[in-house]
């Protein structure tokens, strides 16, 4: 199991390091899309559904990102400081997105 917990129902775990990062990456900036939408949202039933999915696709960045971390880890090879600047950022947003939504 992952230190971030198991991946999503239907997320296939990608074999590389660098398709981690790349499907963390396109995971954070969704999420960062569905947070600034449901910061501007006016009417509560839209701020909640960004806000869900905002905290959905921050959770599965988090976890891809630890996986990638993991794997460098496992192999012995440094994890490189671009990849914990990514971890720390998408926990930012992930805690964000948690405040955003009841």
């Amino acid at each position: 199991p992952l230190p971030a917990g198991k991946p999503p129902a239907g997320m296939e775990m990608p074999k590389t390091v660098e398709e981690m990062i790349k499907k963390a990456d396109d995971f954070h900036a969704s999420g960062k899309t569905h947070l600034e939408k449901s910061k501007a949202a006016s009417d509560n039933a839209t701020w909640i559904d960004e806000g869900m999915k905002a905290l959905s696709d921050f959770k599965s960045a988090q976890i891809l990102y630890t996986a990638a971390q993991e794997k460098l880890d496992d192999s012995g090879e440094t994890v490189p400081r671009a990849l914990v600047e990514k971890f720390r950022i998408n926990m930012q947003g992930l805690v964000m997105a948690r405040k955003q939504v009841p």
